[in-house]
């Protein structure tokens, strides 16, 4: 069996790279469920605000069961993003396809990394689902929640990075080998080896799904003001990511791709005034 090779003293893990092929993967994805979703008349089916309706009466229950039990709190709304975003793969299919094609793929894509667990089926079944979540976000939010609830994640990630629940999490997470969220491999072999494999140290990192959410959300939106928005948001993104993608301690500023993602989507609204 071949043995990983671990990285030198002087060799800075890849993560940014993983990072900047995921944004360019997920706003290509942006472009087409939104052609898509303009081809079918921007309709929602009913069947999606009932889902939608399952997953906040959920969310409540889970509140107020959180607030009675502090201590797992943290884990437990870690767990609710992971059954978004399953849910999102489902409403997302539903606002594109044809139901019985929604139905066959949604479901496909569920069971996908379980019957095939490779990080890139992973990746991409929950990236499905994060486009989900975010395009009901966009259809539904106005300008002004979206943009406030945006800072507030900001600000939520950047405290969240130091916390020390997060090895708990991804301790209990990998035991059941589910990463709560995007695994980014340190190369790009990693993206077509097993979850285990790739969720090791120094071989792979978890992003969290909900700054990737907020991310999907944003962008939908800017391509409501024509594809050139989208793509100058991509290439600014991109020239971030590459630039100052790793902090000194080579951690991903995923907080500050999202700050950049707030900043850019107020700018197109003031604009389009």
């Amino acid at each position: 069996m071949n043995q990983e090779k671990p990285i030198k003293k002087n060799e800075r893990p890849g993560w940014k790279w993983s990072y900047l092929v995921y944004f360019l993967t997920q706003t290509f994805l942006v472009g087409l469920v939104y052609y898509l979703f303009a081809a079918n008349q921007f309709f929602v089916p009913a069947a999606i605000y009932w889902l939608v309706a399952a997953m906040v009466t959920l969310a409540i229950i889970l509140m107020a069961l959180g607030m009675l039990k502090k201590n797992i709190s943290y884990i437990w709304w870690e767990a609710l993003l992971l059954l978004f975003a399953f849910c999102g793969i489902w409403i997302l299919c539903l606002a594109v396809l044809p139901l019985w094609a929604a139905i066959m793929t949604a479901a496909l894509l569920t069971i996908l990394p379980y019957l095939w667990p490779l990080t890139f089926w992973h990746d991409f079944s929950f990236t499905m689902g994060v486009m989900g979540i975010g395009l009901f976000i966009a259809i539904q939010f106005p300008f002004s929640v979206l943009l406030v609830a945006s800072l507030g994640i900001v600000i939520y990630e950047y405290l969240r990075q130091n916390q020390v629940q997060l090895a708990t999490l991804f301790s209990e997470a990998f035991s059941v080998g589910l990463p709560p969220g995007i695994l980014l491999p340190v190369s790009p072999r990693g993206w077509f080896r097993i979850i285990e494999r790739t969720w090791q140290a120094g071989q792979g990192i978890v992003i969290g799904l909900l700054p990737i959410i907020v991310m999907a959300a944003i962008s939908l939106r800017i391509m409501r003001h024509g594809l050139l928005w989208l793509l100058l948001f991509g290439f600014l993104e991109c020239l971030v990511i590459v630039v100052w993608g790793q902090d000194k301690q080579n951690r991903l500023r995923s907080w500050f791709f999202l700050a950049i993602a707030v900043g850019f989507y107020a700018l197109t609204a003031m604009l389009s005034v």
